[in-house]
């Protein structure tokens, strides 16, 4: 008897272990989901890299920000030079030689995204919500759950009662129901259910509508959902080699002419300082309200000052001279496709001086594009 007792023992003590081993975690401002926690000896490097990314990057502003040194052989002036380069070559326009302001156009922009970046990494906390949620980071694809209008609305509170009648169970069990406590998401707003994670509810208007986490099956590194207050992280940055085997560019050793910039974009740390632009460059007022600034995938352009679009089927790019409707884009399988890679930062970063009356390019779109913030933070 005491030997059995002894295993049942065992056995809770285990699943307790198990349950302490999977909890959510913090490092810095942020939250990690339980299913982080086999990856967590990466997430705090990625975090770590991505923090010191960010602070080198809002330090060079800084430095830019003042007057020139003149002297051309000094290292400041050096220094200098390169940021405004980098600046150029990502965000669409250069420091000037006398000294300017934060409040300037395009400054502003480009401040507005690394000054709010910085200390919600620091901790302790992310200091930009958008939803009704603590803000979280998820680590796998297929966490969500689908709710149609007769499953159990997983918000609902618990009113069991030892004492009810299986009338009164039935009743309760009615009530919450998704059909029920949703009405109008279903009868009104024509939703099929709702993709559901640790209380976030995702609506769809049919099950086909892929999930949150569609970005990781489609071969993303990674995404961020503000109304969820949710960045979900793929698990092809654990698993594939070419993403988790890529070198930080925090303390890495690089050789003019050599080491391209390319070799450190599939690096985690990259991926999360373009995540973490999209969060910090955005803003609106509160639960449901409209963004009053968006900080997005700005739409990629060619380096013919084309717009840039991708087959659904094959995903190959496509071009084109003017803007194609949402109509034509489905009448002929195209959708748009956004700025990726070091190519189309540079491409979308150009004023296009030489082609008067470019609305698509410059620094207007740059300062507002999150893989040129990543990328600037990598020529940091």
């Amino acid at each position: 008897m005491r030997t059995v007792q002894l295993a049942w023992l065992l056995v809770g003590f285990l699943a307790a272990l198990g349950r302490a081993q999977n909890q959510d975690f913090k490092i810095g401002g942020w939250t990690f989901d339980q299913t982080c926690e086999p990856y967590k000896a990466e997430v705090t490097k990625a975090i770590e890299d991505a923090l010191a990314m960010a602070e080198k990057a809002q330090t060079d502003l800084n430095d830019a920000l003042g007057e020139f040194e003149m002297k051309k052989n000094n290292d400041k002036h050096k220094n200098q030079v390169r940021i405004a380069r980098a600046m150029g070559r990502c965000f669409g326009f250069m420091a000037k030689t006398t000294a300017e302001s934060k409040s300037d156009q395009y400054w502003e922009s480009v401040f507005y995204t690394f000054d709010r970046m910085v200390p919600g990494l620091q901790g302790p906390d992310v200091n930009v919500k958008f939803g009704y949620y603590n803000p979280l980071i998820i680590c796998k694809d297929n966490v969500w759950v689908w709710l149609g209008p007769e499953d159990k609305d997983p918000t609902a509170p618990d009113m069991s009662d030892p004492n009810d009648d299986e009338a009164a169970k039935e009743q309760k069990e009615e009530a919450n129901k998704m059909k029920k406590r949703h009405a109008k998401k279903f009868e009104e707003d024509g939703y099929a259910g709702a993709w559901y994670y640790k209380q976030r509810i995702a609506w769809r208007k049919t099950k086909e509508n892929l999930p949150p986490s569609a970005t990781c099956a489609g071969g993303g590194a990674a995404v961020t959902h503000h109304r969820l207050d949710l960045i979900h992280i793929c698990e092809s940055n654990f698993v594939e080699a070419k993403i988790k085997d890529a070198p930080s560019p925090v303390g890495a050793t690089t050789t003019r002419g050599t080491t391209k910039i390319t070799s450190f974009n599939p690096n985690l740390a990259v991926t999360l300082v373009h995540e973490f632009a999209h969060w910090y460059g955005s803003e609106n007022t509160g639960p449901d309200t409209k963004f009053v600034r968006e900080l997005i995938d700005q739409q990629a352009i060619s380096s013919e000052n084309e717009l840039c679009y991708k087959k659904t089927l094959d995903r190959d790019r496509v071009y084109s001279k003017r803007k194609i409707s949402k109509d034509e884009r489905k009448e002929q399988g195209l959708v748009e496709d956004v700025v990726y890679g070091f190519k189309d930062v540079s491409n979308l970063a150009k004023t296009w001086d030489k082609k008067p009356g470019s609305k698509y390019g410059g620094p207007e779109k740059a300062t507002m594009t999150a893989e040129a913030f990543s990328y600037f933070a990598l020529m940091a």
